[in-house]
């Protein structure tokens, strides 16, 4: 039993050196600690979703904002003011009054907080001039994300999303180059915190960037590992986001999938109820672009007036070019021509200016719609021309290469890194199993020992139980030679005397003197030997000593006896000792009500059981006591008739049993 305690240890020991040495030298990860940051309820019911579509969202938002700031409860400011502009971020909707609220946090309360938890004023403020079509002044406040170190992993997702909405401005200007690079950064950080959703974005923005260089293949396996790992994490917004990157991959080359494509997603979208505004307003330009084409053209006005009112609500840029362009198509297709031309050419040198060259893509296309329906080929040409130019910034030949030596350089260094890993692993393996195989073979030698030392002190303790089992069996065979000694002095030795005496007297009384002598002479006998056991046999002389012991003691003992003569004479003996032994401790020390004897054959073996209702006792203890003399020689007579003898004792009572099997 302790020895296997030992090798239990032993294990445990081994699988904590295992797992230390596992996790020494492997790449830093950073683990969520999302359950140790507890929201109050203010700031609980602000995260939600839903709760952005309610009329008082942001009352309620501006009275914790300003009560917090009033009590320089600067944190409980910070996190609702960031909880607030990732939810406006998530649904495009960037408002003026917003944005002074976070430049007049950072200008005056930034340092009241950790610098890793100020990552979110710029994160706001780069999407909020994004959005405006503004992609140098987003990029410059994404910069500034990247300086901070990342020692968590709230800080290093943020790190990460800086990263990938670095990559997506860069792609917007042209800078596939850099656009890539930086996606790469992103990847890095979301691996090092196991973090899905934020690989899933940049999988997206890979897509993009293939889809400027023309490399379709590449860009819908990254858009279907996008919509992979936002799945995973059952995130149906994004899942969306990326379902409508795929539509405008299919769009974009043509693909025959294209319409049955857009049903699908545009359906399934309305199903769920997606909350997202900016992306329930990009699924129904989409479907509004496949009706106009299919010349549905009353069903694609309606549309059109259905998301009017949620456009002009966001106040964001890009969701009214999104529907400004759908609007464009479908008055081209209805032969009206665009009504408000003048305001796409004014938009012309603004997105030149911030070199938003995807937009101009989108006007310089709409345009020479525009031009072709009024049979002016001069402009369409012209037209067609700057949006080839528009195409050409946004990724040429050039471009193309650099992007494909982008790609080449980094799954290189990522095999180099994967190589250089596996050589450190093997070393580490190698040391593992060398201190392994050390501490194995220590604690081998140490179990060897301590079994050893535990045999010698078991040893010890039988020698021990041994002499003094003998010195009381010496004492209790003196004890019982005093016993026979004062019975023959102090009973029939009196009794004689008397009866010397009285020898004058009557003959009757001398009679029942006589009687008395014999009577204790065949007491003593049978203490010393049961009377004629070799003829009456084992259970008339187990009655016969209940019988006794009940009249002398008022002590009820019933037995249950089913014995045919299967043993020895002298095994029998040896079981009417242990009864003998056990009743006479019951009676002195049990403070039992009754006992009972039970005595049977089962199944090839002969079964005794001594049973009491008394107090029990502890038999470890008493075993190993100085007074368990009458247990140890029950113990040695059951090994002697070939059987084995077990003591149970608890509160209810004590049961001795004897098991002898019977030879065939």
């Amino acid at each position: 039993m302790h020895i296997n305690k030992y090798w239990v240890v032993a294990v445990l020991l081994l699988l904590v050196v295992f797992e230390s040495c596992k996790n020494e030298n492997t790449n830093q990860v950073f683990y969520s600690n999302s359950l140790n940051e507890k929201l109050d309820n203010t700031c609980q019911w602000l995260s939600k979703k839903e709760s952005f579509f309610e009329k008082d969202y942001l009352n309620i938002f501006y009275n914790y904002y300003n009560a917090s700031i009033k009590e320089e409860k600067y944190t409980a400011a910070a996190k609702s003011l960031e909880i607030v502009s990732k939810i406006k971020i998530d649904n495009l909707s960037f408002d003026d009054t917003f944005l002074k609220t976070i430049n007049s946090f950072l200008s005056l309360y930034k340092d009241k907080i950790p610098e890793t938890k100020t990552t979110f004023l710029y994160s706001y403020i780069a999407n909020y001039y994004n959005d405006k079509g503004n992609s140098i002044t987003a990029i410059l406040n994404f910069k500034k994300i990247t300086k901070i170190r990342a020692t968590d992993y709230y800080s290093c997702n943020n790190l990460g999303d800086a990263y990938y909405s670095l990559g997506y401005c860069y792609s917007a200007i042209g800078e596939q180059e850099l656009a890539l690079q930086n996606n790469y950064k992103a990847l890095d950080c979301f691996e090092k915190t196991r973090y899905n959703p934020g690989k899933g974005y940049v999988y997206s923005n890979f897509t993009n960037i293939y889809v400027f260089t023309k490399n379709y293949y590449e860009a819908e396996k990254n858009v279907d590992k996008a919509i992979k790992c936002f799945k995973e994490v059952n995130d149906n917004n994004n899942v969306f986001m990326c379902l409508y990157n795929k539509i405008a991959l299919l769009d974009e080359k043509k693909d025959k999938r294209f319409s049955i494509f857009v049903d699908s997603v545009y359906n399934a979208a309305k199903k769920i109820k997606i909350l997202n505004t900016g992306l329930k307003i990009d699924l129904a330009t989409c479907y509004i672009q496949k009706l106009v084409d299919e010349g549905n053209l009353v069903l694609a006005k309606e549309k059109l007036d259905e998301i009017k009112p949620i456009v002009n609500s966001l106040k964001s840029e890009s969701s009214f070019v999104v529907y400004s362009a759908s609007l464009c198509h479908y008055e081209i297709k209805a032969n009206r021509g665009i009504s408000d031309i003048l305001t796409y050419q004014k938009a012309i040198p603004l997105f030149k200016e911030n070199e938003d060259y995807q937009n101009l893509k989108i006007i310089y296309s709409l345009l020479k719609e525009d031009a072709l329906s009024k049979n002016d080929y001069k402009k369409a040409l012209y037209f067609t021309e700057e949006k080839q130019k528009a195409n050409e910034n946004l990724a040429d030949e050039l471009m193309k290469d650099k992007v494909v030596e982008v790609e080449t350089k980094y799954k290189t260094k990522q095999k180099e890194q994967e190589l250089t890993f596996k050589v450190l692993q093997i070393e580490k393996n190698k040391k593992l199993i060398s201190i392994l195989i050390t501490l194995l073979v220590i604690i081998v030698l140490l179990i060897i020992v301590v079994a050893f030392w535990q045999g010698q002190k078991k040893l010890k303790q039988e020698r021990m139980l041994k002499t003094m089992f003998t010195k009381q069996l010496l004492e209790n065979t003196e004890d019982e030679r005093k016993r026979i000694a004062n019975d023959l002095h102090d009973g029939i030795s009196h009794e004689l005397l008397n009866l010397k005496t009285s020898s004058k007297k009557d003959i009757s009384d001398l009679n029942s003197k006589i009687d008395i002598i014999i009577n204790e002479i065949r007491q003593i006998s049978r203490n010393l030997h049961p009377a004629m056991f070799d003829r009456v046999g084992l259970e008339f002389s187990i009655k016969q000593l209940v019988e006794y012991l009940e009249l002398k003691n008022q002590f009820m003992i019933t037995t249950d006896i089913k014995y045919t003569k299967k043993l020895t004479s002298e095994n029998e003996l040896q079981l009417y000792r242990i009864i003998q032994e056990s009743l006479s401790n019951i009676i002195k020390y049990a403070d039992a009500h009754s006992a009972r004897v039970i005595l049977k054959e089962v199944e090839g073996f002969i079964i005794l059981e001594i049973k009491d209702n008394g107090k029990g006792f502890n038999v470890g203890e008493k075993l190993n006591s100085k007074t368990a003399f009458g247990l140890h020689s029950m113990i040695e007579r059951g090994v002697i008739t070939g059987g084995k003898t077990n003591i149970f004792s608890d509160y209810r009572g004590t049961t001795i049993t004897v098991k002898i099997p019977l030879t065939t």
